[in-house]
């Protein structure tokens, strides 16, 4: 199946008018979003210094550093800054599908591109993703 071919499907299973709302968004969480990065970077950075604890957000924070100051890992970080020309303050990171970051990239949401992936910065915590409006501007 082509880029194209599956980006119609998905498209089209969006747009149905017979889903409510929270089967859209459950859709979008179960194709798109494949997991918490925060956790990742834990599992992974703990590894990497031999056992000591890192904090959940150390990943976003070394790829933001390294993309700063000039690394060839990160490609691009998508509206970091918010309209007061502010760095948006990210609570989660979830790592995405490339659909997904081209439609949150559009939408003035924060994504880290890198070579290999797109990381979803998400800027609230504590409500579930199928229970917020986040998602809601996909399918509008």
């Amino acid at each position: 199946m082509t880029l194209i071919t599956s980006t119609v499907i998905l498209v089209s299973r969006l747009t149905k008018t017979n889903m409510t709302i929270q089967e859209k968004r459950q859709n979008v969480i179960d194709k798109d979003i494949y997991c918490l990065a925060n956790t990742l970077a834990e599992k992974l950075l703990t590894e990497y210094y031999d056992g000591d604890y890192i904090l959940a957000n150390a990943l976003a924070e070394k790829l933001l550093t390294e993309y700063y100051e000039g690394s060839e890992y990160v490609i691009n970080v998508h509206n970091d800054i918010d309209e007061n020309d502010e760095y948006k303050e990210v609570y989660q990171y979830f790592i995405v599908s490339d659909w997904f970051a081209e439609q949150a990239i559009e939408n003035g949401d924060y994504i880290i591109e890198t070579q290999d992936l797109f990381i979803w910065g998400r800027e609230c915590y504590g409500i579930s993703l199928a229970d917020t409006k986040e998602l809601d501007f996909m399918f509008s």
